[in-house]
């Protein structure tokens, strides 16, 4: 009895353990299948890079950096520049070349040869675009522009330039600026889709030809208007320009020119009769087109910007006289003064700087009737056109700046003391008379 007793409890807990073994191997197979599943789910789900509607495999895993709690990515500068060599290349008549959009980065600052570390700047065959560590400011230059005459356009990112691993990243609204495309994260899909600006133009050419139009313009500022969901057409029976968005025409296809200002989202137009004005993103008259010239004097004092003035003053020219209006189209100076700025010429002891600005005071050169005086920023006369030049002098970097004015010296005793030349220095003369 005994016996058959053990026997039936090593049965028992042979079954037991067989069972144990069985439920074991199930389990091991569902949890098999359960990571070959979550494999195939984290594959299908994982991140993804898409350019102009394809995807782009073997991303370096430190071309970006995702902040998921707060939405955002950082994106190398130097790294993203490689992926801008886009099939879709168009030169406006459909004939396929070497990309003249595809940047290339460097290290440092454009036209110098000093290897700065903390800058950079990647560059196509139309422009250039300049970051600078620590900085939300970004500097684009149109290569177009005459070699002598740098005058960068500067734009304001949500956050400034930072370094991780020994690159440059700037957050994806710097570059939607700098590389002249669209960008777009999506945390729930996991993946970055990117549209290019030749891409936007092979989208909308033809469509734009369908409708009367000779396409795409060829020029490249007007082309960046695209990506702002604005385009600048010209018809194919008279070439008269206007601008469209997506759904109507916001300015008449009736003038002889349109120039597209990124920076301003605005529209520098002319007309039959080669008057300028300035034109809002809606179509609206901001500045009427009665004038010859709308930009900035060829100086030498450091303008950084085509058409602006401290940011704020758009200089307009009419019948060979300049005035200034604000960037909001408000009229300034009255359209009366012979040119804006001072050529130093030559001045005895003196090596003098050519002088439009003198941003220590925010002031403005004027001349009149050869004259040169001062205004500030809201046309407040502080010298009147009475002196002969207004100059700066750089002495260890600093700028000084004078103003000379000659009178009649009533104890001449020959041609060579007949006038006296006072040299005064312009902001302790203010600030002395308390002007300023």
């Amino acid at each position: 009895m005994d016996m058959y007793e053990n026997q039936t409890q090593e049965d028992k807990k042979a079954k037991r353990t067989a069972r144990v073994i069985l439920i074991s191997i199930v389990v091991l197979i569902i949890a098999i299948i359960g990571i070959i599943f979550a494999i195939l789910l984290l594959k299908s789900s994982g991140f993804k890079i898409i350019i102009d509607g394809k995807t782009v495999s073997n991303v370096p895993e430190d071309l970006f950096i995702i902040d998921e709690v707060n939405n955002k990515v950082y994106v190398s500068i130097k790294d993203f520049a490689e992926y801008t060599d886009t099939e879709v290349v168009t030169d406006g008549n459909n004939n396929n070349n070497t990309n003249p959009y595809a940047y290339s980065a460097h290290i440092g600052e454009y036209k110098s040869d000093v290897q700065d570390e903390n800058k950079c700047y990647v560059e196509n065959n139309y422009e250039t675009t300049s970051f600078f560590l620590n900085s939300n400011k970004i500097c684009k230059l149109e290569k177009s522009q005459d070699s002598k005459k740098i005058d960068y356009d500067v734009y304001t990112v949500s956050e400034a330039v930072r370094k991780e691993n020994d690159k440059m990243y700037v957050l994806s609204d710097g570059i939607e600026i700098a590389f002249n495309l669209k960008f777009y994260y999506n945390k729930e899909s996991n993946n970055i889709t990117i549209t290019t600006l030749p891409y936007l133009i092979s989208q909308y050419d033809e469509a734009l030809k369908e409708r009367g139009y000779t396409g795409v313009s060829t020029d490249f500022n007007n082309q960046k208007a695209i990506l702002y969901s604005l385009f600048v057409v010209q018809t194919a029976t008279n070439g008269e320009y206007g601008v469209l968005n997506t759904t109507s025409e916001l300015i008449s296809t009736k003038y002889k020119k349109i120039e597209f200002n990124e920076n301003r989202k605005e529209f520098f137009v002319t007309n039959s009769s080669n008057k300028v004005g300035i034109f809002t993103e809606t179509g609206a008259t901001k500045i009427n087109l009665n004038y010859d010239e709308m930009k900035m004097i060829d100086s030498e004092n450091n303008i950084t910007n085509q058409y602006i003035l401290y940011e704020k003053l758009i200089p307009v020219k009419q019948n060979n006289k300049w005035g200034i209006f604000s960037i909001s189209g408000e009229k300034i100076l009255e359209v009366e003064y012979d040119s804006l700025g001072c050529i130093a010429g030559n001045i005895k002891d003196e090596v003098a700087n050519n002088l439009i600005l003198i941003p220590d005071i925010q002031a403005i050169v004027v001349c009149k009737d050869k004259k040169y005086g001062l205004i500030n920023i809201t046309g407040k006369e502080l010298l009147p056109p009475a002196t002969d030049v207004i100059y700066s002098v750089t002495n260890s970097g600093k700028d000084t700046y004078y103003t000379n004015y000659t009178i009649e010296n009533p104890n001449a005793q020959g041609q060579d003391d007949k006038t006296i030349t006072y040299k005064i220095n312009v902001i302790d003369y203010l600030t002395e008379q308390k002007i300023i």
